[in-house]
């Protein structure tokens, strides 16, 4: 079956480069699509394979940046439940070093922010936020040992998009 990335070619799955790659940098970075042979493990509401729901894993838990990045080839996927976004969009998979309350923003970006975060790939909201540091975002979140979220950077209006910086603390 299709992943929300975008429909899967047969056999083992990669996705068709129309519907779910990402140019970041010189990297291409595809949306994962479900292994057919695979069984349905996933509960109702998550992705069935985890990397249908981010385009890159953050190699640490903590880093003032943890990311610099752009969105400049990203696409529009992402609605925030939180503001009108339109702008393209980035979801990074995160696993804190260990349980307590961390901060996560955008300060030092040079475009309208809004920054927004998942239990897992459950689509379920912790946090989301625009406009905390000017038009920079911010959120705070208690997490507890062994949580996993994805972290969405995405651009306030269509032209809001280019190299940003995203910490955690």
């Amino acid at each position: 079956p299709p992943t929300p990335a975008g429909r899967c070619r047969a056999g083992r799955g990669t996705p068709p480069l129309r519907h779910s790659p990402l140019l970041v940098g010189l990297l291409l970075l595809p949306l994962g699509c479900r292994d057919p042979d695979a069984p349905a493990t996933a509960k109702a509401g998550e992705h069935e394979d985890p990397h249908a729901c981010f385009h890159r894993e953050l190699p640490r838990g903590t880093g003032e940046p943890a990311v610099v990045g752009t969105t400049d080839f990203a696409s529009a996927d992402d609605q925030a439940p939180c503001a009108q976004s339109s702008g393209p969009d980035l979801r990074y998979f995160w696993r804190p070093d260990a349980a307590g309350t961390y901060r996560i923003h955008t300060a030092g970006t040079s475009f309208d922010t809004v920054l927004y975060v998942y239990e897992g790939c459950t689509q379920r909201q912790v946090a989301c936020n625009d406009d905390y540091l000017d038009l920079q975002s911010q959120v705070a979140i208690e997490v507890e040992e062994g949580a996993s979220f994805v972290i969405v950077v995405d651009g306030y209006e269509r032209t809001d998009q280019g190299p940003f910086l995203l910490s955690i603390q």
